[in-house]
């Protein structure tokens, strides 16, 4: 079986992070792809980003989206990679 985009996309993803792919790592409950800065994340592979979202980022480097009734601490970032390995000084 030949390898599948998100699979690739996940491997690649890891490398950068010196990390190998592994979806039997858990913490709880939850199953993740790799940790970064220590924390558990998933690598998610869409056909398409919606543009409104890489054109946010087009402005801005971080992006953070609250909606409405959502505590302050449940509001979500968004950032390219590079930008968080700028962060990280990768």
């Amino acid at each position: 079986m030949g390898d599948r985009t998100w699979k690739a996309l996940e491997r690649r993803i890891c490398r950068r992070f010196g990390q190998e792919r592994n979806l039997e790592q858990t913490r709880g409950d939850t199953t993740y792809d790799l940790l970064v800065a220590g924390l558990p994340a998933n690598v998610k592979h869409r056909k398409q980003i919606p543009g409104w979202l890489t054109e946010a980022l087009d402005s801005e480097p971080v992006v953070i989206w609250h909606g409405r009734y959502m505590a302050d601490d449940d509001s979500v970032i968004t950032m390219r990679l590079t930008t968080l390995e700028q962060i990280l000084d990768r």
